[in-house]
């Protein structure tokens, strides 16, 4: 008797010591950072996007919340050879709303 008193002890104890987190806002992983759809198209032929013609070509764009980066990793004519980075900043997004990242030049 005893034992099943100490375990429904335990037992309430623990129900009523987890809390859900109340987030009602659109956020990836508790940070600032907010949902947004992108569509960019990319005409690599146009002097827009003349960075973009060899790998390791980037550039900004706008779009998103602080802005895309996108960057060439290969020249094999299929649509792996970009990827798209938003430029929020994920280690100062909830201290610095202004932090965005930057390329480096090495």
């Amino acid at each position: 008797m005893r034992n099943i008193f100490i375990s429904s002890i335990v037992l309430v104890l623990f129900a009523f010591s987890c809390d859900k987190k109340n987030n009602n806002n659109t956020n990836n992983n508790g940070s600032n950072q907010v949902n947004a759809v992108v569509n960019i198209y990319i005409y690599k032929n146009t002097p827009e996007f003349f960075s973009l013609q060899v790998p390791g070509g980037w550039m900004y764009k706008q779009g998103g919340n602080s802005g895309i980066i996108i960057y060439r990793v290969a020249q094999n004519e299929n649509d792996n050879d970009f990827i798209a980075y938003e430029r929020n900043c994920p280690f100062e997004a909830t201290t610095n709303l202004n932090a965005v990242v930057r390329v480096r030049s090495d």
